[in-house]
């Protein structure tokens, strides 16, 4: 490749929020002007430097999923005679939620919710809604050559399967270790908590093999004022001292629907939450749960799944 060439390199670096577009960019063009389509300011930074013609290898970090959003950087890279390459991140809608949750971990310690990302941390770049990728997915549309891409690449993303070497057991409570003897399948006091037969034996029985113990849940009832936070710990506590076992439990108290937040199973955040805090490996990890909502969990983090009657049989 000629300098004159090299000169004129025009790369649009394209994939969900949080698909790994910086970390491939840094890793890839050190030496490129990288300009960000979430920067309100993009679209005339990118004229200045076609104007300048003192610098024409541009990197652009894109989250425009549609092709009419795209289309004006391939129409001005076109009036400069410049060709523009597409390098489009495989990274999925999942994938993406988890290396957002990562990210979380890293800089905030926890899974921070709605109402922290769009108050306090609303400054901070790592804070993306959830919302984000919701909108990504809904109107992505791929990248195809007669938008007019120059070359269109698909980079393959590869998620990090170990982050940790201790097996962990991670239960869903309501239904699985417990019912309620009161007016809805959840308790609300810790008097209405009832332990199903056979279940403290068992894990007992793993806690002997050295897995950690777990539990998580969805709590709607929170959100819909059913139950308060202060109840829902109380049955928690109520069920882990029936048991006679330390279970690390976290919910989610928010409305029952997995586009608000990312702590809602079947998303990633607690279970992302659990392994970087307890140094789990994913691959030796157990979900037992009752639900299609709970095996998608599972998957989607990584771990292994088992119904809870075939895991108490």
């Amino acid at each position: 490749m000629s300098d004159n060439t090299k000169k004129n390199e025009i790369v649009f670096v394209f994939g969900y929020p949080g698909a790994g577009k910086t970390k491939y960019i840094a890793d890839n063009y050190p030496k490129h002007q990288i300009l960000t389509t979430s920067d309100r300011n993009c679209h005339q930074s990118y004229d200045k430097l076609l104007q300048s013609g003192r610098t024409r290898r541009i990197v652009i970090e894109c989250n425009l999923p549609t092709r009419l959003q795209r289309s004006e950087f391939i129409t001005k890279s076109k009036q400069y005679g410049l060709p523009i390459h597409c390098k489009w991140l495989q990274t999925s809608y999942v994938d993406s939620m988890y290396n957002v949750c990562w990210r979380f971990m890293d800089e905030f310690k926890k899974i921070i919710n709605t109402e922290e990302i769009v108050g306090e941390y609303a400054a901070n770049s790592n804070a993306l809604p959830i919302g984000l990728l919701n909108y990504y997915q809904r109107y992505l549309e791929v990248p195809i050559y007669q938008e007019g891409w120059a070359t269109i690449e698909e980079i393959p993303f590869q998620r990090k399967t170990q982050y940790g070497k201790n097996k962990g057991v991670i239960f869903t409570y309501d239904r699985v270790l417990r019912e309620s003897t009161g007016a809805f399948e959840f308790p609300t006091k810790p008097e209405e908590v009832r332990v199903l037969p056979g279940r403290a034996d068992r894990i007992i029985a793993y806690t002997k093999k050295g897995y950690t113990l777990l539990g998580v849940n969805n709590v709607p009832a929170i959100h819909k004022k059913l139950l308060t936070r202060q109840h829902a710990v109380a049955c928690f506590e109520r069920t882990n001292e029936m048991l006679g076992c330390d279970i690390s439990w976290a919910m989610c108290p928010h409305r029952a629907d997995q586009n608000s937040c990312y702590c809602c199973k079947p998303n990633v955040g607690l279970g992302v939450s659990f392994i970087s805090r307890f140094s789990l490996n994913p691959a030796e990890t157990i979900v037992v749960g009752d639900s299609e909502i709970d095996g998608n969990f599972a998957k989607n983090c990584g771990f292994q799944y088992k119904d809870h009657q075939e895991f108490f049989a």
